[in-house]
């Protein structure tokens, strides 16, 4: 179903930031990121601290948004297994996963991505984008996990972090300061969300004053 890849590349170009030279390696370190997350999952369920399915799902949906970034940025056709996204993925004997040699492939191939990045091939990039999507997609194998259903779970999450235009946050948070200093509170304290990932990096603003919280976003 390359149609559907194709399409959810669209959801990613409209969301993704760019960072000039940069941008390459932010992807990269994306991915590598992800994958420890990917792997700390793994590391819960073997030492009997529970199923982290859902987890497991977010970040799965995570790293298929860095290579429909990167196929994005270097201008690389869709992988040629996006074709099957969308057909079962159930293991059987013949597959003969196990985690160690799926940790290997993919740690081995996000090397070779690296280095021909590096070295600005894009033809050897190409190659070894599709054959670490393939190694992704078989990590949703070993778990017998929905792909589709992933990749919809991934445009309901960029859409739910976009901000929505009609909301003016310069001014309610300029309001909620003149009436955090009417109620003469002299101590707040900020966080201010960014994904560094969305072209509209701003996701809110959480503001702390003597135990009340105050939300922006």
């Amino acid at each position: 179903m390359a149609d559907y890849w194709n399409k959810y590349k669209v959801e990613v170009r409209d969301n993704m930031a760019t960072y000039g030279d940069y941008t390459g390696v932010m992807l990269l370190m994306g991915i590598s990121s992800e994958l420890g997350d990917l792997w700390q999952c793994a590391i819960h369920e073997i030492a009997g601290q529970g199923s982290n399915q859902e987890d497991r799902e977010k970040t799965l949906g995570d790293i298929l948004w860095y290579i429909a970034a990167l196929e994005i940025h270097y201008s690389l056709p869709s992988s040629l297994y996006s074709r099957y996204i969308g057909t079962p993925m159930n293991l059987n004997p013949k597959h003969g996963f196990t985690l160690l040699s799926l940790q290997t492939d993919i740690n081995s191939e996000l090397g070779e991505v690296s280095k021909n990045m590096k070295d600005k091939d894009i033809n050897e990039l190409q190659f070894t984008v599709n054959k670490f999507m393939l190694s992704i997609f078989n990590v949703f194998t070993y778990y017998n996990t929905d792909l589709l259903k992933v990749l919809k779970q991934s445009v309901d999450i960029m859409k739910e972090e976009l901000i929505p235009e009609t909301v003016d946050h310069n001014k309610a948070f300029i309001e909620a300061s003149k009436s955090l200093a009417e109620m003469q509170y002299e101590e707040v304290v900020m966080e201010v969300k960014i994904d560094n990932r969305r072209s509209n990096k701003y996701v809110g603003i959480i503001m702390n004053a003597y135990g009340e919280e105050y939300r922006f976003e």
